[in-house]
């Protein structure tokens, strides 16, 4: 990566530009109009004029590149940027117990056993380095926090067994750390909290809400079923097409989350014949259901 100065005629533009041309978008010809360009990558090709009164802006991820033949009438206006993707967060989960040596990068650490540094090790600025472990964090001669680094490590048991340590729980998740599954859904806090660290992402399902949608169908039942549970609507869903949405089939499960007479994509999965009754919170009628 460079930094290039381009002139054309009065007008100085000042971009950062890897000069390749592999899945950029190219821009060639007469630009007219106003617009707004985006991609990954953008270069221009051949002779490209922005034209008097048009308005271009291009926006890039990894690189920008003006091309020979590439021109400015007056009046005519181009901006430049180009910003890099936010990195990926670093999070590491498991029970293998990681050496950390060297410079480090930003990473949380949730590990059901124990952390230790090996060597010189410096936790450089602008570093945050989080360290959890259910058993021991052991810092050896030769590490180091920079100043403008920062270093978080606890120690805490996991008192549930459920892979999430007692201090994440408590401290910034919702989860008991007493019980391996705290919403009582038969999905244990680790399945709904992936990557162990108390906060729920927008992957996850909560482990404190067996119900993380809101659509009256349990997480575990969802997930069994490939149905979402973090998007209400397909509580309407009838994917076997045997009549009953998704959430009737759900309802006809009674207290047995494993009714083989409650499987939405099954068309042979079907109630007992009768009339059933869906009540409101109030507990008024809400839905007559006859299964004939």
């Amino acid at each position: 990566m460079k930094t290039t100065q381009i002139f054309i005629g009065a007008l100085s533009i000042l971009f950062v530009a890897v000069f390749n041309n592999a899945n950029a978008l190219i821009l060639s010809g007469d630009l007219t109009s106003s617009g707004q360009y985006t991609d990954e990558s953008i270069s221009t090709q051949g002779t490209t004029t922005i034209k008097t009164g048009a308005y271009v802006e291009l926006e890039a991820q990894t690189f920008i590149e003006i091309g020979p033949g590439f021109q400015i009438e007056d009046g005519g206006k181009l901006k430049i940027t180009v910003t890099p993707p936010e990195p990926e967060a670093c999070i590491s989960v498991g029970s293998a117990d990681p050496l950390l040596t060297g410079n480090v990068t930003s990473c949380e650490y949730y590990i059901n056993g124990e952390i230790s540094t090996q060597g010189t090790t410096s936790v450089n600025p602008g570093v945050t380095l989080k360290l959890y472990a259910e058993e021991t964090v052991s810092f050896y001669e030769g590490f180091k926090v920079e100043l403008g680094g920062v270093l978080l490590a606890v120690a805490s048991p996991d008192s549930d067994g459920d892979l999430i340590l007692d201090f994440v729980e408590t401290e910034y998740g919702c989860s008991n750390p007493e019980l391996a599954d705290s919403d009582g859904d038969l999905l244990s806090d680790s399945e709904e909290d992936e990557n162990h660290n108390g906060v729920i992402e927008p992957q996850e399902t909560s482990p404190c809400n067996k119900d993380t949608d809101g659509d009256k169908m349990d997480d575990y039942w969802e997930r069994k079923f490939a149905l979402n549970p973090k998007n209400a609507s397909d509580s309407q869903g009838d994917p076997d097409e045997d009549g009953l949405t998704n959430y009737m089939e759900y309802y006809f499960r009674g207290d047995d989350p494993e009714n083989p007479a409650s499987d939405p994509t099954d068309t042979s999965s079907l109630p007992p014949k009768g009339t059933y009754y869906e009540y409101d919170e109030l507990g008024r009628v809400k839905k007559i259901i006859r299964i004939k």
